[in-house]
């Protein structure tokens, strides 16, 4: 009676885009799901929007704790361990391999169709690392994640290489990794204030009011302008992207701090 009076059931009622895939990707899709979810809950609990992906010289927990809390919350803590032992396989890799390396650039990305609610700031060489709600990013959020993220961790590493240059004998091999891990992070710092700064180049629509107001720093975004808008100075910044050859910000003026 029903199907009668509704007619057919159309063959897939959620993820309409899943149509014709096998069951393999659809658990695969489904386990994807699941975890953004609750990283998308963890990001969006927090105060500020700011959200370490690595271990935090300030201590603060990383997304990778936050979502466990949240599973442990929900289900208890034998059901959460089991729940990501059981979707490594769909994964293809532990959760905190996927959380920290593929969530974003894999995943969440695509689901947004390049308009990411979630961003992922991180270091040339994946040493750092934080995730942003993009519904409370403003004029503070990159200056607060030099100041009380990055910044934190290079002073921390910096005495890390001092007291190991004064061992005896020294280690070469950990001076080595702080030496690599101290330059990554000072790379992120410049190209991060090369965006608060205006000093990278871009092509911003005309009718945009940000990120730059009247084409002048610092980094101001405008949530009202859209995600695509407000990303551009970090794609073109912080990820070594080729620089336009013009910049416009309705005035066609060249947008450099």
């Amino acid at each position: 009676l029903i199907e009668r009076e509704l007619g057919d059931r159309p063959p897939e009622l959620v993820w309409p885009q899943m149509e014709g895939k096998s069951d393999a990707e659809k658990r695969r899709e489904h386990v994807r799901r699941f975890f953004s979810y609750f990283a998308l809950q963890a990001v969006r609990q927090d105060a500020d929007g700011i959200v370490p992906l690595v271990g935090c010289a300030t201590g603060e927990p990383t997304l990778v704790d936050r979502v466990r809390a949240q599973l442990e919350e929900q289900f208890g803590s034998a059901v959460a361990y089991q729940l990501e032992q059981d979707a490594a396989p769909y994964l293809g890799r532990s959760r905190e391999d996927w959380l920290h390396r593929y969530f974003f650039s894999q995943f969440h990305v695509k689901l947004y169709k390049k308009r990411p609610i979630l961003w992922h700031i991180t270091s040339p060489g994946k040493r750092f690392g934080v995730m942003l709600d993009y519904h409370k990013l403003d004029h503070d959020t990159l200056p607060k994640v030099r100041s009380q993220y990055l910044w934190p961790s290079l002073e921390r590493a910096r005495t890390q290489l001092r007291a190991a240059r004064e061992e005896e004998p020294p280690n070469m091999k950990t001076i080595g990794d702080l030496e690599a891990y101290i330059a990554d992070l000072e790379e992120c710092d410049r190209r991060l204030e090369s965006v608060i700064q205006g000093t990278v180049e871009v092509d911003l629509p005309e009718w945009a009011n940000g990120p730059y107001r009247d084409g002048k720093p610092p980094y101001d975004p405008d949530l009202d302008d859209g995600v695509r808008v407000n990303i551009l100075p970090l794609q073109n910044g912080l990820f070594s992207r080729p620089s336009h050859p013009k910049c416009s910000q309705n005035r066609n003026e060249r947008v450099r701090g």
